[in-house]
């Protein structure tokens, strides 16, 4: 199997089903070290004492996190129009005012990471049973 050691989580593009105008958005899913980063930059711990007994706990801000993340997995996208037909630019308020507010965007978007998820996970088991298969006496 090979990988693109400078690119190890390509983005991919999708188009917007049944869209007159072609939209279509760039998506890339979220490994494992970019959720640490996530995790990292949204959450801190606390310490607190109460009776001369110390309480560590950590706190997640919930809102950081959606917004790091959605930033992170929608990469791009082109012919996204208001209801005006003036462009939506691709920023991160308009990626979280979408993702929070349209039911339509947002199944898309999770349609979008299934899909690549699902095709990576083929990728993966087709790629593995090619170079068993590729081997001498099997």
């Amino acid at each position: 199997m090979r990988f693109n050691l400078d690119d190890l989580n390509p983005a991919a593009w999708f188009d917007v089903p049944d869209d007159k105008d072609n939209g279509k958005v760039q998506i890339r899913t979220c490994a494992g070290s970019d959720l640490e980063l996530i995790a990292k930059d949204a959450t801190k711990k606390r310490v607190e004492y109460k009776k001369n007994q110390r309480f560590e706990f950590t706190e997640t801000d919930e809102k950081k996190y959606q917004k790091i993340l959605w930033d992170h997995c929608i990469v791009d996208w082109e012919n996204i129009f208001d209801g005006n037909g003036k462009k939506i630019p691709c920023v991160i308020d308009n990626k979280l005012l979408l993702m929070k507010n349209s039911v339509s965007f947002a199944n898309f978007i999770g349609d979008c990471l299934e899909i690549i998820n699902t095709d990576s996970r083929t990728f993966e088991e087709v790629a593995e049973k090619n170079s068993k298969s590729s081997q001498p006496g099997l």
